[in-house]
């Protein structure tokens, strides 16, 4: 943590943090690692999600395309 004391175990010493360094700094470099691959995953998934919704929207479009072209269909031959 940043800018304050850490205690470990009872046979460690305290570790002091500077306020304007991490800590451990190999631990925000993965941690930074993680939240960057994080992020790309959560981008792809809303991309992908656009993508589906995008492929639901046309098949709905469709249907309805269908159904009143089958009703107009219908109609002329209910009326001949």
């Amino acid at each position: 943590m940043i800018g304050i004391f850490q205690q470990r175990s009872a046979n460690e010493d305290f570790k002091r943090c500077n306020y304007f360094k991490w800590c451990n700094e190999d631990n925000v470099d993965k941690k930074d690692a993680i939240i960057g691959r994080q992020s790309k995953k959560i981008t792809d998934m809303e991309k992908t999600l656009i993508d589906y919704e995008k492929w639901v929207n046309f098949l709905i479009r469709m249907i309805f395309v269908t159904s009143q072209s089958d009703i107009t269909d219908l109609n002329t031959k209910i009326k001949n």
